[in-house]
């Protein structure tokens, strides 16, 4: 357990718990609401950021620990998902796996340019090297939130990169179709 395991505990802790005192449950989606969730949730994950930062300057073996945190919100057929770093949403509509967010890393920065980038040999795996993080972000982490309107027999998938980095995004299609079964 290194500093960016406490990172994800901190993390994880401090969401739950801002959720549970500030969280508004039950309540019908319009435009305005929309977005004021929207909102919420940006709210949310800087003060998340707030608390990772501050457990790492409260102990020298913790300092400059970063984690990333993907979460979804649902209300009735609306769901909102936010999302920092590698960590992923997928979701899951008549046998399709379709990503809901896009990794915070080098290699997604940089697949999208016109001509190849340089990388130091030191550095060629691209798929790790984060560009946003809770923790880790002087101005606060860059959260990304979507509003995603779920239809009847979706599923929807939240997990770390230790899934994605493993198992094939067909596989985790295969799994969850069989699931369904």
């Amino acid at each position: 357990t290194g500093a960016g395991a406490t990172a994800g505990r901190v993390a994880l802790s401090a969401l739950a718990h801002l959720a549970i005192h500030f969280g508004r449950w039950n309540m019908r989606i319009d435009p305005h609401t929309a977005a004021e969730i929207k909102s919420r949730i940006e709210w949310l994950y800087r003060r998340v950021d707030e608390a990772v930062v501050s457990k790492s300057r409260s102990n020298d073996m913790l300092s400059g620990m970063a984690t990333t945190l993907t979460a979804a919100y649902s209300a009735g057929d609306d769901l909102f998902v936010a999302h920092v770093g590698h960590s992923r949403a997928y979701l899951f509509r008549q046998g399709v796996l379709s990503p809901l967010t896009r990794d915070h890393t080098l290699n997604w920065y940089s697949s999208g340019m016109c001509k190849p980038t340089p990388v130091d040999s030191g550095t060629r795996d691209l798929r790790h090297i984060l560009t946003h993080t809770i923790g880790g972000d002087l101005d606060g982490p860059l959260v990304d939130v979507d509003h995603i309107r779920l239809l009847n027999g979706d599923s929807v998938l939240v997990c770390t990169n230790g899934l994605t980095d493993m198992v094939s995004d067909s596989r985790i299609a295969e799994v969850v179709a069989a699931r369904r079964a």
